[in-house]
């Protein structure tokens, strides 16, 4: 990404966020918060991505709303920022919070320390429908990873490993050189 489009998406992110607070109440709508903006390189047009903190009626009412008055919003921001076009404003709601909680929430719970003759019942599951009693392998099906999938996957090996479950990690693709761990002592 270009650094003018980087700024102008840094830009819109925070006016944006400036309108919806002045202009929606928090009553009615909950606290929205925008969480990112993608700006197509044109300038024409602009996702942005939104977080709404409350429960799924709240968020349904926000997206109603924001819908309702994205011209409004649009108008507005279009005054507070200088551009030859104002991009078309389209939200999106983003549930990538919500998603990271889930996770931390599954990793809290395998760190919960478990009594150490504690034998799961036969029809147990874990989180990835095998008999938990077994060893678990994981597999990732993401082509060419990126430092994100490897770090994650790698994290969850690990924290499966703390709770004392055989755990193997592989991929159907070579791990780029620039993803590689220092060895001992570095």
């Amino acid at each position: 990404m270009s650094l003018r489009l980087e700024r102008v998406r840094e830009l819109l992110k925070r006016e944006i966020g400036e309108v919806i607070r002045r202009e929606l109440p928090v009553s009615e709508v909950g606290l929205i918060n925008v969480n990112d903006v993608n700006v197509a390189p044109n300038l024409k047009t602009a996702a942005v991505f939104i977080g709404v903190l409350g429960g799924d009626a709240q968020k349904k009412r926000a997206m109603e709303a924001l819908e309702q008055h994205r011209k409004r919003i649009q108008g507005l921001v279009g005054r507070g920022i200088v551009l030859k076009f104002t991009p078309k404003l389209r939200f999106i709601l983003d549930d990538s919070v919500e998603r990271g909680n889930k996770v931390l929430r599954i990793l809290d719970e395998l760190e919960k320390p478990r009594p150490p003759n504690e034998i799961p019942p036969a029809n147990h599951r874990s989180y990835f429908g095998q008999d938990c009693r077994k060893p678990v392998g994981l597999r990732r099906g993401h082509v060419r990873p990126d430092g994100d999938c490897v770090g994650s996957e790698l994290g969850l090996t690990l924290a499966l490993r703390k709770q004392g479950k055989d755990v193997s990690c592989w991929n159907e693709d070579v791990m780029p050189q620039k993803y590689g761990f220092p060895g001992p002592g570095q």
